[in-house]
């Protein structure tokens, strides 16, 4: 599906029972069902890895937190790429303020921290 480079590493090619959820904004909860899946599954932690930290999973991971789920960012398996406004290492240092979310976190909910 899609082209070349959309197509999933090989490394990490999805096992027969393991379901996959086609994405087409930047959080992965819009038009996929994925909310209705992890519900019936009763999966409550969701970890994130990926490419251009600053959109999809930014948005995910929101929506994700928004949602109740705890939510863990792999810092080694996240990654962007330079854009016209800021440089790649930038963008990542910003992101992963780990000061910073934290205390976003427990502000919005003192009952559950989430890993970064």
């Amino acid at each position: 599906m899609g082209s070349d480079n959309w197509q999933v590493y090989h490394e990490l090619k999805p096992q027969e029972n393991e379901k996959i959820f086609n994405k087409y904004y930047n959080s992965i909860f819009k038009d996929t069902e994925l909310k209705e899946y992890l519900n019936r599954k009763n999966i409550t932690d969701l970890t994130f890895v990926g490419m251009q930290v600053e959109f999809c999973i930014d948005t995910s991971v929101k929506v994700g937190f928004e949602y109740g789920y705890k939510i863990t960012i792999v810092e080694d398996a996240i990654s962007t790429f330079d854009n016209e406004h800021l440089p790649a290492d930038k963008i990542l240092s910003l992101l992963q303020r780990k000061d910073l979310a934290k205390s976003i976190c427990a502000t919005k909910n003192n009952k559950r921290n989430s890993s970064y």
